[in-house]
């Protein structure tokens, strides 16, 4: 959906005194709900405007509390059973393996509470990490009153195609986007093997050359593989580009599908290869409000999730407003 011609000039120059409203958030607030009056097709541009405000904020909180998470798990790690997380992660691999009896059932009721056990052997609920720092809270105040714009933003977004419908996530409040936010930077503090430690090093260098929600996708990816003792996946910019091709052709063109009707872009190994690499598996995701919560919704996907738990070695994301694209390459 293109902007239309006589609205341009109005959501540019409204646009330009957001940026100068700096942080006058009443300000910022009004001018938020003028843009997304004006046009339906000002919606993106608005969110861009918001989340490139909000991002640096973000990562300074998420900053703070990962070495406050982490503070917290040492004193934890050292009472762990080994021997009993061991056994959970292999319980967790063999109903993987059930081939057509693995259902989102089968995720939900048997998987899901090992995940919860693994990450109470590990660390802290997110609300005693906060309790332990007021500093931590007052910024958290901070962040809730900007999430205001975030909000407005999210619920004018147009919904996914028809039939991706069934995968849609459900709306995200701020507060639930930045629980989630939270909830990434206290799976830092899980114990990494040393592979898994350089590759997400790596991959925190690389992010910040794709979209934030890209990131944040693949980082909840490889915190769940770490915590399921899998290694962690390497970011391939390559693969991000083809990712996100796909998913800016699917929100232009309103299809949801593996299969594009784009010349040479008919499949995802067409994709990889027109990007200058090559792919061995991929997820599609459509109304998802973050990168966090496009990857609950693969992990709770039968064939999705035995993707992001495959024996690859390298992943991509690719994001065009709520449109998620994921690849693997080996």
């Amino acid at each position: 959906m293109s902007l239309a011609p006589e609205n341009r000039a109005a959501v540019n120059k409204l646009l330009q005194e957001y940026r100068a409203a700096g942080s006058n958030l009443q300000k910022k607030q009004e001018i938020c709900r003028k843009v997304l009056a004006i046009d339906p097709a000002a919606v993106p541009l608005m969110t861009t405007a918001v989340e490139r405000d909000l991002q640096p904020q973000l990562r300074k909180y998420s900053a703070k509390f990962q070495v406050q998470a982490v503070a917290a798990a040492k004193r934890k790690v050292s009472k762990v059973d080994l021997n009993k997380v061991t056994e959970m992660r292999i319980a967790v691999h063999d109903l993987e393996k059930l081939g057509d009896d693995f259902t989102k059932q089968v995720i939900v009721e048997k998987i899901d509470p090992i995940v919860q056990k693994l990450r109470a052997a590990f660390i802290l609920d997110r609300a005693d990490i906060l309790d332990q720092s007021p500093d931590l809270q007052a910024e958290r105040k901070k962040l809730l009153a900007f999430g205001e714009l975030w909000e407005l933003c999210q619920a004018q977004l147009p919904p996914p195609p028809a039939k991706a419908k069934q995968d849609k996530s459900p709306p995200l409040s701020f507060e639930s986007y930045l629980q989630g936010e939270e909830d990434l930077a206290a799976s830092q503090a899980i114990p990494q093997d040393p592979r898994t430690r350089a590759i997400l090093a790596m991959n925190a260098k690389l992010a910040e050359k794709i979209d934030p929600e890209e990131a944040r996708a693949i980082l909840a990816l490889n915190l769940s593989r770490n915590l399921l003792g899998l290694p962690a996946l390497a970011i391939d910019l390559r693969l991000c580009e083809a990712a996100r091709g796909h998913s800016q052709d699917m929100e232009r063109l309103n299809f949801f599908s593996h299969e594009s009707p784009v010349p040479d872009k008919k499949t995802p190994w067409d994709r990889a290869k027109l990007a200058g690499t090559t792919a061995s598996g991929e997820n599609i995701f459509a109304g998802a409000s973050s990168g966090k919560s496009a990857h609950e919704g693969w992990f709770h996907s039968p064939g999705h999730h035995k993707n992001q738990m495959g024996n690859f070695t390298r992943v991509g994301v690719g994001r065009s407003g709520t449109h998620f694209t994921q690849m693997f390459g080996s």
